[in-house]
């Protein structure tokens, strides 16, 4: 399970950071992993199943930059994510977290 950290200090964009939850220091992934796929749900009620998310993209490092639209600004955005091996298969999802979309 990734441990997922947001940055939101730059106007509209949100960089996204996640790591092995058992690799103490650094921004590692785990052995034979991909990538970690982040999904994202903007605005609204904190979602309540994964099918409220859209993918948002895949990181192989990070971090992984969301660039937000304009009418984002004041939204409260909620991340989840999850590895990624080399056959494509998926791990387990993150917590859900969640940061304010700055304009």
């Amino acid at each position: 399970v990734p441990s997922v950290t947001i940055d939101a200090r730059y106007r509209l964009v949100h960089r996204v950071w996640a790591r092995d939850m058992h690799h103490v220091s650094g921004w590692g992934k785990p052995k034979g992993v991909h990538s970690c796929q982040i999904w994202v749900k903007v605005g609204g009620e904190a979602p309540t199943s994964e099918k409220e998310f859209a993918f948002a993209g895949s990181m192989t490092k990070p971090p992984f930059v969301v660039n937000h639209d304009e009418m984002d600004a004041g939204k409260t955005a909620y991340y989840r994510a999850r590895w990624e091996n080399n056959r494509g298969e998926v791990g387990t999802w993150s917590t859900t977290i969640a940061a304010t979309v700055w304009g």
